[in-house]
């Protein structure tokens, strides 16, 4: 409908990236057929069609509706968008940074770096729903239930940002930490349980980052980031450049 190319996960073509053709050219669609996903993952490499020499990586992700230490394996999968160098035909190596990686978590952002406005994690006594309290919850080494933030601690430990508090960071505005998800008696409060990462370095060449409202149409809400294309390519050659 919005005449965009696109690919689907493979398994049950649960994910999916799509790209503007007059703006990106893909160069590779990744493999991620990978063991332990109920969900796989859908990852492309697109080239800049603005800046033949610009590539980046981008990925959609819906990690186990069910399980605290699937989600952790699949987060530390995940980190290889990142991890990857590709090697064009020009048989010289080039490290793709990830320009976007969208994710249904099934889970919470980290409570350590928080910004003003965020809604935090639920507490657990918030959680009507026994059985959703435990798939979004694990227990402490002290007995207590702590709800699972593991998930946005790897990806964030590993190398990449969380555009919305970045954005809110910089910005000032409340709005790029939306919730995502609306209250339900069995779930808890509204919070954030989708999430768009970038590379650490892309980060400061965000423009806007918000949250669109979805109601009526899905049960989460879309969260929109938009980069200066300008500054992303001088990123990109300063930092991602070719190299022998």
């Amino acid at each position: 409908m919005l005449r965009m190319e696109g690919e689907l996960g493979p398994g049950k073509h649960a994910t999916a990236v799509y790209w503007r053709s007059d703006t990106f050219k893909k160069t590779e669609t990744w493999d991620t057929d990978w063991p332990g996903f109920w969900l796989h993952p859908t990852a492309v490499t697109l080239r800049l069609r603005d800046a033949e020499d610009i590539e980046v990586v981008c990925g959609s992700a819906h990690l186990s509706y069910a399980a605290c230490t699937d989600r952790a394996g699949e987060a530390e999968n995940l980190l290889r968008l990142p991890d990857r160098v590709h090697t064009p035909d020009d048989e010289q190596r080039r490290k793709a940074p990830v320009l976007a990686l969208g994710l249904d978590g099934n889970s919470y952002a980290d409570e350590t770096g928080r910004v003003p406005g965020e809604p935090g994690a639920p507490r657990p006594e918030q959680i009507k729903d026994v059985q959703h309290l435990a798939h979004r919850s694990r227990h402490a080494p002290s007995g207590e239930r702590i709800m699972d933030c593991e998930p946005h601690r790897i990806l964030t430990g590993g190398g990449l940002t969380d555009t919305a508090r970045f954005h809110a960071h910089h910005s000032g505005q409340a709005d790029p930490v939306a919730a995502t998800s609306e209250a339900k008696p069995a779930q808890g409060p509204a919070t954030r349980i989708d999430f768009l990462f970038t590379s650490g370095l892309l980060a400061s060449a965000l423009t806007r980052v918000e949250v669109v409202p979805m109601t009526g149409l899905s049960d989460h809400h879309t969260v929109l980031a938009e980069w200066d294309l300008t500054l992303l390519i001088e990123i990109c050659r300063d930092h991602f450049g070719l190299a022998a």
